[in-house]
């Protein structure tokens, strides 16, 4: 069973042609062209053999091999022949394993001849050099049948029968592995149970959720170790994850796309890593972020990624109890979103990213819209509450200048009144004479004073000037205040002349005594 390669060219007088298309063939499978190697056997009780051997050289197996055939028979007898036992072949043996099995009912203090044959699909391969082996005179102890009683994620309770009425010490050792694994291991039993439970606890025994395992025992006394029991097979409990639906597990942003970890059922079993990988659609190239991610990065951010694209993510969790392997195709926005995944707290990032915490709101290009917003939204409500404002002093000024707007005398306290009425309440006074002669130098003449003139009340009485308030007719007398000055008039109303002018004062409008 080998490939081989073929090209052919033709030959004349004038020369040789050129080789033509190689052609590619594989010779049919054979029967193995070589016997076991390395053959031994040895007496395991006074009905026993154990027998071990490798397999038959590389180069003359001539396709896989399957099984052997074991023979066996009393020795130097001729009329006798061989009784044959076929075990199948330990998968994946590069030759350097042994390969064992057991041969029983076999007769006390007997010798044996002992051969072996390699098969494969076609059939079998030549014998292999006969050996001779004697059994034992004794017998040792029979190995008990074990039996599973109960199996948990990370437990196997075991049970075998005993005999009550043997009162020779023994020792059990319980052979156990996993169904995939090559090595076995083994756990010795000293105890008079017949009971036991494999697990972790010892911190030796390894006792993987939703794996199966081949377990076997053995009995030991002073004589040696009898037959293995029946090889049986059972599993722990446990399923792989099972993964969940994309709306479930991936919220994409513009520029990044956050994985919900904890989304992924468990089927029993912890999830010991996840494996996760992303490419743009209809692109060959994956691009690995994590071999061996830890489920604590939970939920997990991509980041760099483009607005608008469609993307390929591979998931794969893994498990003791095998691996659940899952693809996705999601597309991201053309504009930032903010995503809040129930009430989980981003942990630190492990992957590409340069942050350190996984809040989405690290993110440039989701803060920097948000910011935007806010300022422009806090610069048109300071403008309109600005213009309200100014318009609403525009309104009180004209309110301010409307004459319907005055105070009516009635209201008038004893500090705002009009100036018509001050010079009415005051008695007479005598008038200060200039002490300059002549008409032209009278300060207020000899006459009766014009504020004290009934005419000049009803000038006023449109037109009041209050204190504290303006005349809105701009023809009053009193609407260009400098165009006018006030003269100096003595507030005494005794004979005598105001010769001091600090007891003199001004008469002005909106001024108060």
């Amino acid at each position: 069973m080998c490939k081989y390669e073929l090209q052919i060219k033709a030959e004349n007088s004038l020369g040789r042609s050129d080789a033509s298309v190689i052609t590619t063939f594989t010779t049919n499978e054979e029967v193995p062209g070589g016997p076991p190697t390395d053959v031994m056997a040895e007496a395991t009780s006074s009905t026993s053999l154990k027998i071990k051997w490798k397999p038959p050289a590389k180069h003359l197996q001539y396709g896989p091999i399957k099984g052997y055939y074991i023979g066996y028979k009393v020795a130097n007898d001729n009329s006798e022949q061989f009784s044959y036992k076929s075990v199948e072949s330990t998968p994946n043996n590069d030759g350097n394993r042994f390969e064992m099995s057991y041969i029983s009912n076999l007769k006390r203090k007997t010798y044996y001849t002992i051969i072996l044959q390699a098969y494969n699909s076609i059939g079998a391969g030549p014998r292999s050099d006969e050996i001779k082996v004697l059994t034992l005179e004794s017998q040792p102890p029979r190995s008990p049948l074990v039996e599973v009683v109960t199996t948990s994620v990370d437990s196997i309770t075991l049970r075998w029968d005993i005999n009550e009425l043997d009162s020779e010490e023994k020792e059990y050792v319980l052979h156990f592995k996993e169904e995939k694994s090559v090595q076995w291991s083994q756990k010795r039993l000293k105890t008079k149970r017949n009971h036991f439970v494999l697990d972790s606890n010892d911190g030796k025994s390894i006792i993987k959720c939703g794996t199966k395992y081949l377990l076997y025992m053995t009995a030991t006394n002073s004589l040696g170790t009898g037959e293995p029991s029946e090889t049986i097979s059972t599993s722990t409990k446990g399923t792989a994850p099972i993964s969940p639906s994309r709306d479930e597990f991936i919220y994409p942003n513009s520029t990044s796309v956050a994985l919900r970890l904890s989304s992924w059922q468990s089927g029993g079993c912890p999830i010991n890593y996840f494996t996760i990988k992303y490419r743009l659609s209809r692109q060959e190239q994956w691009i690995i972020l994590k071999d061996r991610l830890s489920n604590r990065y939970d939920p997990f951010l991509i980041y760099q990624l483009s607005p608008g694209h469609e993307y390929d993510l591979y998931v794969g969790a893994h498990t003791d109890a095998g691996i659940t392997e899952a693809e996705y195709r999601f597309t991201t926005p053309n504009t930032s979103l903010v995503i809040k995944i129930g009430s989980m707290n981003p942990p630190t990032s492990v992957v590409s990213q340069s942050t350190a915490s996984l809040s989405l709101f690290h993110n440039v290009t989701v803060m920097l819209p948000i910011v935007i917003s806010i300022v422009v939204l806090i610069a048109v409500l300071s403008t309109l509450f600005a213009f309200m404002r100014r318009q609403r002093l525009a309104n009180q000024s004209a309110n301010h200048l409307d004459p319907r707007n005055s105070i009516p005398k009635s209201e008038l306290s004893s500090e705002v009144f009009p100036m018509n009425d001050f010079v009415r309440s005051t008695s007479k006074p005598k008038i200060f004479e200039s002490h300059s002669s002549g008409p032209g130098n009278d300060i207020y003449g000899k006459t009766t004073s014009y504020y004290a003139t009934p005419n000049r009340r009803n000038s006023m009485t449109n037109h009041q000037m209050v204190l504290g308030r303006h005349v809105a007719n701009s023809d009053h007398e009193y609407a260009e205040p400098h165009t006018q000055y006030a003269q100096p008039r003595c507030l005494f109303s005794d004979e005598n002349e105001c010769t001091n002018l600090s007891t003199c004062a001004l008469m002005v409008p909106n001024t108060r005594l």
